[in-house]
């Protein structure tokens, strides 16, 4: 196969321009990847396989680093925006500890709590 060159006895090497998608750069989300195990011996959809859990979070971690420039202003720190901000820290973080358990629809409530501060303080896209 094209990936032959790739093999070793330390396993199986892919570079990343083999992998196709129609997206220039993933969009933040939860992601799944699945690695299919065979040697030609299994029927089809019956290989060993493992999932790989992943989250994307490049856009949503980029506007968590820029919210308090926007937000704050000393000496005048308003008590709210502040819990806002480290609301937001700890929802991102639990949606990414989510992620690392395989709880989708957890890391979805997770960015729809994110998603409802960015709208509250006008925040778009990062990049």
């Amino acid at each position: 196969t094209r990936f032959d060159s790739y093999l070793s006895d330390d396993g199986l090497e892919i570079d990343v321009t083999e992998i196709s998608t129609e997206l220039t750069r993933f969009d933040d989300g939860y992601y799944i990847v699945r690695t299919i195990y065979t040697d030609g011996t299994y029927e089809a959809g019956s290989e060993p396989y493992y999932d790989n859990h992943q989250a994307f979070l490049a856009n949503h971690r980029c506007m968590m680093r820029k919210l308090p420039a926007s937000l704050l202003e000393w000496p005048d720190i308003d008590y709210m925006k502040n819990q806002d901000i480290h609301r937001q820290r700890m929802y991102l973080d639990a949606a990414e500890d989510c992620v690392d358990l395989g709880k989708k629809v957890m890391f979805e409530k997770f960015i729809r709590i994110i998603n409802l501060i960015w709208d509250k303080y006008e925040i778009s896209e990062c990049f």
